[in-house]
């Protein structure tokens, strides 16, 4: 569980447990009383990613339709990037016919090998990027 700081940078609002969360204490005088306390904090991304099978549905001609959404998170704090590529390696004797994708981006599939949905992708924190 990721938590943001309450105020990014050198500014007061942050508290210990958030983010980049650092404290600096001096004691000028040697007398073991901090005399200057002053903190700072900055976030950084926390992406995250979760392929879900969506269901398989039988066609007229005895094919099926097979649907799977990707899920990508930002938990972060802080603007992050990712990059996503998606390859289908069913059973051995299952044929890939074709292939098709759509969401933050749209395309065929390669049924082969591997496909790239995504190159350094920005993404906010918070928001949430279905494939």
């Amino acid at each position: 569980m990721y938590t943001a700081c309450g105020v990014v940078g050198n500014g007061p609002g942050s508290l210990p447990g958030q983010g980049l969360y650092n404290k600096a204490e001096v004691d000028k005088t040697g007398d073991g009383i901090t005399d200057i306390t002053d903190d700072a904090c900055g976030d950084l991304p926390y992406v995250t990613m979760v392929k879900n099978f969506a269901g398989a549905t039988t066609n007229a001609n005895g094919t099926y339709t097979v649907n799977y959404s990707i899920v990508v998170n930002n938990a972060g704090g802080a603007t992050g990037s990712y990059s996503l590529k998606d390859t289908p390696i069913f059973d051995n004797d299952v044929v890939i016919n074709s292939g098709s994708y759509s969401g933050q981006a749209s395309g065929s599939m390669n049924t082969s090998g591997s496909t790239t949905l995504a190159t350094n992708a920005s993404i906010g924190a918070g928001p949430t990027r279905i494939m």
